[in-house]
């Protein structure tokens, strides 16, 4: 059962039919994910993930913190050189993006 996808779709600002339309599935089908009704398989699974940028384990229920709460913990945990790093690596990666 996707525990949290209808979570992750509202916050993601998606309705139904917009979500089936990127999954090129039914809205009915989405519907049906969100109640139980239905799962999805592994490749939609990953699909819905990558869409909703959250992890597959976060859709199943199984962490109940999006990909973006966990790295907000774990940067929380960081100390000074080691945040300074980041930040450093984060720039370069943006530097090699603009060229």
């Amino acid at each position: 059962m996707l525990t949290n996808l209808k979570i992750a779709r509202i916050k993601k600002g998606l309705k139904q039919k917009e979500l089936a339309a990127l999954l090129s599935v039914s809205d009915k089908t989405i519907s049906n994910y969100e109640a139980g009704v239905r799962e999805p398989d592994v490749k939609t699974l990953i699909k819905l993930a990558k869409i909703l940028n959250v992890s597959t384990d976060y859709l199943i229920g199984i962490e109940q913190k999006t990909l973006v709460e966990q790295v907000k913990d774990q940067i929380h945990n960081l100390d000074r050189e080691e945040l300074i790093a980041l930040v450093n690596d984060y720039l370069e990666v943006i530097e090699k993006i603009k060229q």
